[in-house]
C-alpha cells in the first residue's frame, strides 16, 4: 500500500492533470520545475506546498512561500497527519 506521503505528492502532482495556467507549470510539470525531481519524490511538505498554490499558481509559489501559502501547507500537513491517524489512507 503506498504511503500517505506517496499518495499526496501523486494527488499534488496530478490534482491539475499536468496543466499550464497562464505561463506557470501545474501538475506533475511543477514538480520538476519547482522542485526539480519527479513528483514520486516530492516529500510531503513539498506535495503540500504544490497542493497549497493551486487554487492561484500564478501569484501564489512553491518555492520561498508567502505567509498565507506556508499557512495553508500547515494545515494540509496536519490533515495528512490526521488522514494517517484515523486510517483512512486505505483507498
Amino acid at each position: 500500500m503506498p504511503s500517505v506521503t506517496s499518495r499526496a505528492s501523486a494527488w499534488a502532482a496530478s490534482a491539475a492533470s499536468d496543466r499550464r495556467a497562464g505561463s506557470r507549470c501545474v501538475g506533475a510539470s511543477a514538480a520538476r520545475s519547482d522542485f526539480r525531481k519527479p513528483a514520486s519524490a516530492l516529500t510531503a511538505v513539498e506535495a503540500a506546498r504544490l497542493a497549497a498554490i493551486l487554487p492561484n499558481p500564478k501569484v501564489w509559489k512553491a518555492i520561498n512561500p508567502g505567509p498565507y501559502v506556508a499557512g495553508r501547507t500547515e494545515d494540509i500537513v496536519a490533515r495528512m497527519g490526521q488522514v494517517t491517524r484515523d486510517r483512512l489512507d486505505f483507498c
